[in-house]
């Protein structure tokens, strides 16, 4: 995954309910959630497999349509979901599911040489991380922990 999850929409609430989130968030919390994450490229030396733009519906619906691309299932590991902590504390205040929610400017991408693919990235300062592998079958699993969960289709 390249870029935050959850940042365009947590962008977005925060603007929309700066006046309850006021009440709850230090003024340097809500001014670095109003702002606009950037709206990332894969530079073309990135070795890929097939890529999704994430948008509407979050990094769980851009895992679907990936999924769906490559007729594959998944194990991504929630923790390794690159999050910014103003946007999961306005998704918490809010009520919203911050994997659910607009991640407009991030990718998805996969390929057979992640940390080739990671290396570039980090060269190109582009915020990035393993979040899972994929694998046979159609089964998308989703772990926390030890907790694990199936995604269906959003």
């Amino acid at each position: 995954m390249a870029g935050y999850a959850g940042r365009a929409g947590a962008s977005s609430l925060a603007r929309s309910s700066a006046d309850v989130l006021k009440r709850e968030l230090p003024e340097g919390v809500l001014s670095a959630a109003k702002k606009m994450g950037p709206y990332l490229q894969i530079p073309d030396s990135v070795p890929l497999l097939a890529r999704e733009r994430l948008g509407k519906g979050g990094v769980l619906r851009g895992l679907w349509i990936l999924g769906e691309k490559l007729q594959c299932g998944f194990d991504v590991d929630l923790r390794s979901i690159l999050l910014k902590q103003e946007d999961v504390e306005v998704c918490e205040l809010l009520g919203a599911d911050i994997y659910r929610i607009d991640a407009s400017g991030g990718w998805l991408v996969a390929s057979g040489k992640a940390e080739d693919a990671l290396r570039i990235f980090r060269k190109e300062n582009i915020p990035a991380s393993v979040i899972g592998i994929c694998r046979a079958g159609l089964q998308r699993q989703l772990r926390l922990g030890d907790d694990i969960r199936f995604l269906e289709e959003p």
